[in-house]
Parts: structure tokens; sequence; C-alpha cells
């Protein structure tokens, strides 16, 4: 766990200063915050927080994000999940590029105290806009879990995911981030990531967007759900 939380950092400070050597692009990022609570026959609340911020590669670029999921029903936790992810990136055309980056998450209700991943690959615009956008990308991964089990796991495995994003008018825009992480070690233990949202603008700085995140693990540890989804409604400053 140590060894991996050093290599995630050392992937942030080398994003970080590979990105600053290049400072004539701005950066750009986002703050959303959701909270939802009731009372009466039964209290419940909900809170959501999620920091994205990110540089496009020219020639370097970093991609940096935080969530935090929080859920209470009768005053117990019933939910909560915890998630960063840092990658740099490095273009080597309009289209090509690679990438390098680590991600950390604790989510004890899917019997997770850590998952780590460290990941690189390469990465293709198919789609460059004004209207449509969308990127492939592929990689290997090694990923360590420490399940709340004490059964701990480590693994190689691979990466290949999609990103798009449509723009049909000023201010509204729909994205969808799909993500599958097969394992080299067994073919039946795989997971899939993806993220549906539509953000519509409410002024030049702020934003209403509803997501619905699906997560998929095919060997989830024992006792726990193959499926997690969670469905926002956040509002979000751009900056």
């Amino acid at each position: 766990m140590n060894r991996l939380g050093m290599l995630f950092f050392a992937v942030i400070l080398v994003s970080s200063a590979v990105a600053a050597e290049d400072s004539g692009k701005p950066w750009n990022g986002s703050l959303g915050l959701s909270y939802l609570a009731t009372s009466g026959n039964s209290d419940t609340s909900s809170l959501g927080i999620e920091v994205t911020v990110k540089r496009k590669p020219a020639p370097w670029g970093i991609d940096l994000s935080a969530l935090v999921l929080r859920a209470e029903k009768d005053g117990v936790k019933s939910a909560e999940r915890v998630f960063g992810r840092a990658r740099g990136e490095r273009a080597l055309t309009e289209s090509w590029g690679v990438f390098l980056g680590a991600s950390a998450e604790k989510d004890r209700f899917a019997g997770l105290d850590l998952r780590g991943v460290l990941e690189a690959g390469g990465s293709y615009k198919m789609l460059t806009g004004p209207e449509h956008e969308l990127s492939l990308e592929a990689g290997v991964t090694f990923t360590r879990e420490e399940r709340t089990s004490g059964i701990d796991d480590d693994f190689l495995g691979g990466l290949a995911g999609l990103a798009y994003t449509w723009i049909p008018m000023e201010g509204a825009k729909v994205s969808e981030r799909l993500l599958v992480y097969p394992s080299f070690d067994r073919s039946s233990d795989w997971r899939l990531v993806s993220e549906t949202a539509l953000q519509a603008a409410l002024t030049k700085r702020f934003s209403l967007k509803i997501a619905y995140a699906l997560r998929y693990d095919h060997e989830p540890p024992p006792g726990f759900d193959s499926t997690d989804t969670a469905t926002t409604a956040s509002l979000v400053w751009s900056f």
C-alpha cells in the first residue's frame, strides 16, 4: 500500500511538472456539488463532491479528478466512496497520444479498503469537434486490491475505453465515458465503468449536471453485488 501510494503521488508530481513546462495554454476545471435530504418517516441524506482539473496536451497535458459520495439513512451510513485519479498525457500528433496515470479508490460497501491502479497506454482522437468529440484509448494496468475480507489481490491487466461528447447547442453537452479493465490472470475477472452525463449552462460559470454512473465487477469480493449505480444531480462551477 505504501509503495502504491508513493507511485500515485509520484505520477501527480511528474505530471504537474511536465505540464508546467508549457504555460501558454490555460488550465480549466470544475467543481460539482450535490446534496439531498429528506425527513419524516425516514431521515436520509446524501452528499456528493466532484473536482476536475484539466489541461489539453500542448504537447504535455494533465488530467486530475477527485470524487466523494456519501449517504446516510436514519443516522446510519449507507454508502461511501472516495476516488482520485491523476493522468499525464503527451500528444504525438494531432490524433495520437500516450498517457501515464494512477488512481486510488475506497468503497467499503463494495468490499474495498483500497483499489489502486497504475496505467500506461495510447490514445487516438477520431472526432475533434466542434459538435462531436470521440477518443479511444488502450493500455496496460497493474491493480492492487486490499479488501475488507482481508484477502488481498494484485495482478496485471489491460485497459480499453472511449470518451464521447456531443454539443447539440451552445451551453449544452452530452457525454459518455466508458472504461473496461480485463485481468490478464483470469479472463473471467474484468470490470466496467461507465458515466453518462447531461450538462446545461445556467450562467457563464454555473451549470446543472445530471449523471448516471455504473460500475460492474464480474468477480466482486465474496458477499458483494456485481453492480453499483449512482444517479446524481449537481450544481457545477467551471473555472
